[in-house]
């Protein structure tokens, strides 16, 4: 009865065959993630088993023997003597149960937690690693957005029958957007992130990063740098590599003015010919000196080593919150 209110339910759904199609590439490609992550393992890593026994402990606390090796899809006896080597090794503790002493209890010990920690780490710097050499930093913020979407996805494993909150949920996502809310448009009014096509990304990075003193954890080598700035994030890419990205046809032209410039407020007006001045010390070209603007503010102009330009800007209606983010 239970299964065929689950087939009820589900055609009562009746998502559209564009999203099962979504769907099966999404499982196809996360199945690949998986066995390439798994495959890429060092050669002395712990065993896949032993890590999901000590991930079950991590997640769920101390369990029986027979819990977690229903977790793991096995049978208890299969796992005897691999529990008592993780036990032999510290990773592991045994117990008894407070209400039935008859009955061990595995729980996961200090080591074991750390060599959890340690195989997650490993496998994050991997899939860290690919992302960088990969994906630009677009490709990267769309992924942020994929996963967020997944997280809001129906747990795999769980019945929708038994779960009306969810059913509600997918029923939702097969309606047609609500065009009246606001909230129904994916674009909102921010700029998360300015990319900038450089000639010389290592070259660039000293400028911004040691010039400028712009915070970043970009490593040597890596393909692309991204600054922790307030606000707006500021992304540098080698420019061939970010005209391939855009596509066949997008024509350049370094050092030529293509109507675009990046400002930067600061909260007192000495502080405009202060960074100005820093800029080049940095080696940038001043392109505008300090001076009044027409707008009742103070602001100058400099290129950086690709010939963008930023101007320093000043104005007695400019205010900041906390993080430095600009309130007009």
């Amino acid at each position: 009865m239970v299964r065929y209110a689950y087939h009820l339910t589900m055609a009562t759904l009746s998502p559209p065959a564009s999203t099962f199609e979504t769907a099966g590439r999404w499982y196809r490609q996360a199945s690949r993630l998986t066995k390439r992550l798994r495959a890429g393992r060092p050669r002395d890593s712990p065993g896949l088993s032993k890590l999901g026994i000590l991930a079950h402990l991590h997640q769920h606390g101390a369990s029986s023997a027979s819990a977690v090796a229903e977790y793991l899809g096995l049978q208890p006896q299969s796992l005897t003597r691999l529990l008592a080597a993780m036990e032999r090794d510290g990773l592991i503790s045994r117990g008894v149960e407070e209400t039935d002493r008859r009955k061990s209890r595995l729980a996961i010990t200090e080591a074991g937690t750390r060599l959890l920690a340690s195989d997650l780490d490993e496998r994050k710097l991997r899939l860290a690693t690919s992302m960088a050499q990969l994906l630009s930093p677009t490709e990267q913020e769309m992924l942020r957005i994929a996963i967020t979407l997944m997280e809001r996805l129906m747990p795999l494993g769980e019945s929708p029958v038994h779960s009306p909150a969810t059913i509600r949920s997918a029923s939702e996502i097969c309606r047609p957007p609500n065009h009246d809310s606001a909230s129904s448009n994916p674009m909102q009014p921010y700029i998360s992130s300015i990319t900038l096509g450089v000639t010389d990304l290592a070259r660039a990075i000293r400028f911004y990063r040691d010039g400028l003193g712009f915070p970043t954890q970009v490593e040597e080598g890596a393909p692309f740098a991204f600054f922790t700035t307030n606000g707006t994030r500021l992304s540098l890419i080698p420019l061939e590599r970010l005209v391939a990205y855009i596509g066949p046809g997008t024509q350049t032209a370094p050092g030529h003015f293509g109507g675009l410039t990046l400002t930067h407020h600061v909260r007192e007006k000495e502080h405009v010919v202060q960074v100005l001045a820093q800029a080049e010390r940095a080696g940038a070209t001043l392109v505008k000196p300090a001076q009044k603007t027409f707008w009742g503010g103070y602001s100058g102009i400099f290129s950086d080593l690709d010939g963008y330009l930023w101007e320093i800007a000043w104005g007695p209606m400019f205010k900041f919150d906390e993080q430095g983010a600009l309130l007009f």
